[in-house]
């Protein structure tokens, strides 16, 4: 198994600007939040199309040392509650995986711009419930966090990104929208104390919770520890083929003995206990099917295509 160890860098974020929370009407009367800046690309320095020579063991039509490449420029920068009570100094943990989305590559023809889709798991042993801005609780074992976002290209090299799905729930909150800040590359995200909601900005902190199903509140006053989020070679590869000697799999290493990247129950941290409090590691990675077109050609043989069966 190749796991490179995770590189979880502190960041300063200094010189960025004012980031300024939204308010949240009508709790309290509405701020002004200062415009970010659109996201800048990520230039690999290289095509992410696998091409003579590269190496791509998970078969998707990718070279292995450019994913790596990809899921570290594009990591997200993560800003904690100050009241955060359910992290391990080195948590959390990050995996990855890159996917290609439709067709990708010159054989594709009007296809571009290409699309491959960039999944990060971020995982802590506990979840610690919310945070002091709620009577809820809901602590359990294990928590698994998914951030997801897609990144075009029309050379293969230079790459947009844009979340997917990451704050979503907001746009439910009166006077809250789901508009990420960036810091070049990366977005910015914000996490609730004790359950690791992922949110794109502090508008929520002390409202109801959008992940909630109870009126719960979250404490997302995003004046934490401040980290990058930058997978170091922890490629779980795709659901048709991940090798354990070259992806993520078993996660002892990482401190979470008995776990799996590609586990099918619920992720518990390690802690070998039951529960139904989470998902499956194996139902965070994506499998939608894809085409791969190296080269303008009618040959078959020259296609990758992932058709991975649907989670079961």
């Amino acid at each position: 198994m190749r796991i490179a160890g995770i590189i979880l860098a502190a960041v300063s974020l200094l010189g960025v600007g004012a980031w300024v929370a939204r308010g949240a009407a009508p709790v309290r009367a509405a701020r002004t939040r200062v415009a970010a800046p659109a996201p800048a690309p990520a230039d690999l320095g290289r095509s992410l199309l696998a091409g003579s020579g590269d190496v791509d063991h998970d078969g998707d039509g990718l070279a292995d040392e450019a994913e790596d490449r990809l899921a570290t420029a594009l990591a997200p920068y993560l800003v904690f509650d100050s009241r955060e009570m359910a992290r391990r100094p080195a948590e959390p943990r990050v995996l990855f995986q890159v996917r290609p989305r439709g067709c990708l590559g010159p054989g594709c023809g009007e296809a571009a711009p290409w699309t491959v889709l960039v999944t990060y798991a971020l995982l802590f042993r506990r979840d610690g419930g919310y945070g002091p801005a709620s009577w809820c609780r809901n602590a359990h074992p294990g928590d698994n966090e998914e951030f997801v976002l897609e990144a075009t290209s029309t050379d293969g090299r230079v790459w947009w990104p844009r979340p997917t799905r990451l704050g979503l729930p907001e746009a439910h909150v009166r006077g809250c929208t789901s508009a990420l800040e960036w810091q070049g590359s990366h977005a910015v995200v914000y996490l609730s104390a004790g359950k690791h909601h992922t949110y794109a900005s502090t508008c929520v902190d002390s409202q109801r919770s959008p992940y909630s199903r109870w009126g719960c509140r979250d404490s997302v006053d995003g004046r934490g520890a401040r980290l990058l989020a930058a997978p170091g070679g922890a490629n779980v590869g795709e659901p048709e083929a991940h090798p354990a000697e070259h992806f993520a799999g078993p996660l002892d290493v990482l401190g979470f003995p008995g776990e799996d990247a590609w586990g099918p129950t619920p992720f518990v941290g390690g802690l070998r206990v039951r529960s139904r409090m989470t998902s499956s590691m194996r139902s965070l990675w994506a499998r939608h099917p894809y085409e791969v077109r190296p080269e303008v050609s009618t040959d078959h043989r020259t296609v990758t295509q992932g058709l991975a069966p649907p989670t079961r």
